[in-house]
């Protein structure tokens, strides 16, 4: 069994995930960013009205005449004025005329007084040229005349670096149709690819469709996104008056847009001129900026004056203004300041709680926040505060992430200059994107014996590399030559990333399983050396600090080798195991004849492992009462350990003597030597025999048992009589010592 763990750089794989928004973070919506603030910070709106916001607050007079519609844009670093428009001119930032800046076709260009909209201009930077924008007029359709007023879309381009900087609208790109049959209401909303897209969307002036245009540095889109949000709110109704005038009320011919801060919420108002429900009311819509999709339309106020609504900073509460009709003598609170007793049409802003996307939960938690007689226009959310125009007077909500009254409505906030009034609309909010800054890393990239491939993943369906240093600009890269590369791409705040890698190739670093094998010793304790492979210039580390291409391994235990050499690292592990099943029953053993055997041996059996005696017994122990040999075999695969004992009990531990008291050495046979007789099979040792004359003197003397005195002397025989004799000798398996002392007739 080898554990193979992957070397980190034997094949790099780098992950960049990038996540593209469209402002810098995840607290900072694109419309609460600095540059947005600056772009948006001067107003210019009917009638004359003209407010700056940026630096000093000061109001001043535009030239925007008469009713509804206006947009300005600023330069988005320094807040000084561009440009405006009502969609029937446009001036430069001196106030005048641009030279190919009237006769703009779509926001009253009609009947001025009757074909404007409070949506019906709007500016959008283009994507890939800061001095250039599009300038979206749109025709009101509706009611007058038989509907002869068709709701048509037109666009043309600005150019500030012409006219010396003042700008103005490009030839041959100016009033080009883009769409008709739409209602009055569109808004811009940024998309969410950091190479930047913006979503224009409208909506038809019956049916209740929405068209999502895509506007890219391709240019608009000819086909839109559509989507259809429900019957909730559609159709059209016709009515004479005086029985000559035709007017046609449409769902979408006086609308007005919203899209939250975050870009997920989007709210259309519809107030028809016709007291009809289901061509009016309050429609809240869910937005998705990668896809222009709109979905899941409530219906939130069933009511024939929805005028407009705006989302608070927080994306949490709805505002909505809607007018209705109060008898003030009944109800003298419904109007603001007050007015004289009778009816009138009340303009009413309420604040609903969207945090909870349930249309039943959403329509419970609706607040009344202020009331007024006085003419009052479509809201506008601006750092963070939501403005409502009212004539002379502009009405301020200070906190609109608050409920109910906490969200401080202050009545007449804002006084504009005498010869000017807010008529029904502020100007169109201007897309003003953040400054990508361009950030550069470098550092070095290791290839170990094999190529590199580098992946940047971007997320939501965004191409988020701009290129490689080939020109390519796929995700994935291969790599298998040293040299210096970069790639360039989008970060998660949409900057610009330009990351460069030096690439070097070590093609020496040894491949893995470079220990070998996982290891067990088989009844050892001796240490093994373990080897690592031979890398010139590679630096070594094992497991326990060591750096040495080399490890003595006394123990069991798992054994780590790295290798490094310039940037490629390469780790190989091995195990070891020291299995000891060596056996010891001990020494063979005799025992005395006769003498009762009870034996005990015990088998050394580590767990885990199998034990076999040869009796068939399988227990660590065995109780043994009979002679012979004896062998266990203990088995831990692969190691075998074995051991064997024999048991003797055929030993004789003390041994008889006898001595016969004469002898006749006369050569017959019969009693003719004189020594001791030992019990056949005792062993012998240290032997010594003796015999003496009646004076002392040593006749025979033997070393070697089995030698017997055959009663001669130098050679002689002795004579015939008593002799004494002296014996000693260790006998038996113990080595008994016997000594003895007698006399023996020697017989003639």
């Amino acid at each position: 069994m080898h554990i193979k763990p992957t070397p980190m750089f034997c094949k790099l794989v780098a992950f960049a995930f990038l996540i593209c928004f469209s402002f810098r973070s995840a607290g900072q919506y694109y419309n609460q960013t600095p540059e947005f603030i600056k772009a948006n910070g001067v107003w210019a709106f009917p009638k004359f009205g003209g407010l700056n916001f940026n630096g000093t607050f000061t109001a001043f007079t535009s030239q925007i005449p008469d009713r509804d519609g206006s947009a300005s844009v600023s330069d988005k670093h320094t807040g000084d004025l561009l440009f405006y428009s009502n969609g029937q001119k446009c001036w430069n930032r001196n106030q005048t005329v641009m030279p190919n800046g009237d006769s703009l076709l779509g926001n009253g260009s009609t009947f001025p007084d009757w074909t404007v909209s409070p949506q019906g201009v709007l500016i959008v930077p283009m994507v890939d040229n800061p001095q250039k924008y599009y300038l979206f007029s749109m025709e009101a359709g509706g009611g007058w005349g038989g509907g002869r007023l068709n709701g048509r879309l037109y666009y043309s381009i600005v150019d500030m670096s012409l006219n010396n900087g003042l700008g103005d609208i490009v030839p041959g790109q100016k009033n080009i149709l883009i769409d008709s049959s739409l209602g009055e209401s569109m808004v811009a909303v940024p998309g969410d690819k950091c190479d930047r897209n913006v979503w224009l969307v409208v909506h038809t002036m019956d049916s209740a469709i929405f068209k999502s245009y895509e506007i890219t540095a391709a240019g608009i889109a000819s086909n839109p996104v559509l989507s259809h949000t429900g019957n909730q709110i559609q159709g059209r109704d016709t009515t004479l008056i005086a029985g000559w005038l035709q007017v046609i009320s449409r769902a979408y011919s006086n609308s007005f847009m919203s899209i939250s801060p975050d870009k997920k919420l989007l709210a259309i108002s519809a107030g028809s001129a016709k007291l009809k429900g289901r061509l009016n009311g309050q429609l809240l819509c869910q937005f998705d900026a990668t896809t222009g999709v709109v979905s899941n339309g409530m219906k939130i106020m069933d009511s024939v004056g929805c005028i407009g609504a705006v989302f608070s900073p927080d994306n949490s509460k709805l505002y909505a203004l809607t007018e209705d009709r109060v008898n003030t003598a009944l109800n003298p609170s419904a109007c603001y300041p007050p007015s004289i007793p009778g009816i009138s049409t009340a303009f009413i802003v309420y604040q609903y709680d969207v945090s909870v996307l349930t249309p039943a939960t959403i329509i419970a938690s609706k607040f009344q926040v202020f009331s007024s007689c006085i003419l009052s226009g479509q809201p506008k959310l601006y750092n963070d505060k939501i403005y409502f125009p009212q004539i002379e007077y502009i009405n301020r909500i200070n906190s609109p992430n608050l409920p109910g009254a906490a969200c401080d409505f202050q009545y007449a906030t804002i006084g504009l200059n005498p010869d000017a009034y807010s008529y029904l609309s502020l100007p169109a909010d201007v897309i003003a994107w953040p400054d990508a800054d361009t950030l550069v890393t470098k550092r070095d990239t290791a290839i170990c014996n094999d190529s590199l491939t580098y992946t940047l993943h971007p997320l939501y369906g965004h191409n988020s590399i701009i290129a490689w240093d080939n020109g390519s600009t796929d995700s994935i890269r291969t790599i298998s030559q040293e040299g210096i590369y970069w790639v360039k791409y989008y970060d998660t705040a949409c900057d610009i990333r330009i990351d460069s890698f030096k690439v070097r190739i070590t093609r020496d670093m040894p491949q893995q399983g470079y220990l070998g094998a996982d290891t067990v010793l088989c009844n050892t304790s001796e240490a093994y050396t373990l080897e690592g492979p031979e890398v010139n210039g590679a630096s070594y580390l094992w497991q326990d600090g060591s750096g040495r291409n080399n490890f003595m391994v006394r123990e069991s235990g798992q054994y780590w080798l790295q290798i490094s050499k310039n940037g490629c690292i390469v780790r190989d592990t091995i195990a070891f195991v020291y299995k000891d099943l060596r056996q010891d029953l001990g020494a063979d053993t005799s025992l005395c004849r006769g003498e009762a055997i009870n034996f005990v041996l015990t088998a050394r059996s580590p767990a885990g492992s199998a034990i076999l005696w040869n009796t068939g017994a399988t227990t660590q122990q065995i109780v043994v009462n009979t002679a012979g040999m004896y062998t266990v075999t203990v088995t831990d695969f692969p190691c075998v350990g074995t051991d064997s004992i024999y048991l003797d009990d055929q030993q004789l531990c003390e041994c008889r003597l006898m001595m016969p008291s004469a002898f006749s050495p006369n050569g017959d046979g019969r009693n003719d030597v004189f020594g001791p007789s030992v019990e056949q099979g005792c062993v012998i040792g240290r032997y010594n025999f003796n015999i003496y004359n009646r004076w002392g003197q040593r006749v025979f003397n033997s070393i070697k048992p089995g030698r017997q005195w055959d009663g001669t002397f130098n050679g002689r025989p002795v004579d015939a009589g008593v002799y004494f004799y002296e014996i000693s000798f260790e006998a038996g398996t113990y080595n008994k010592p016997f000594n003895k002392k007698g006399d023996v007739t020697l017989v003639r």
